[in-house]
């Protein structure tokens, strides 16, 4: 993947939506369960996380921000974990 700087116009939209995608998906995930809309045994609340923390780590990688790419990439490993658990039974 190239840096930002250097990428076409189309391929930088695309990376902010899916930054701005993930930070809403986490932040909803965690007010779901801060007031108790959810429980961390929800598929829902584990795939929104995953899903942010997917968007985030990409948005992360293009700037070279690896600190918060490293984050994402844990925090979504947590999140698939979360999910196996829930479909394990």
């Amino acid at each position: 993947m190239r840096s930002y700087s250097h990428m076409p116009k189309g391929e930088k939209k695309l990376v902010d939506f899916l930054g701005w995608y993930g930070m809403i998906a986490i932040l909803v995930a965690y007010a779901l369960i801060t007031y108790g809309f959810v429980t961390p045994q929800s598929s829902f609340w584990q795939v929104l996380n995953l899903s942010g923390s997917i968007g985030l780590a990409v948005n992360s990688f293009s700037r070279k921000a690896m600190p918060e790419v490293w984050l994402n990439i844990v925090f979504g490993i947590v999140a698939v974990s979360g999910l196996y658990q829930i479909f394990r039974g």
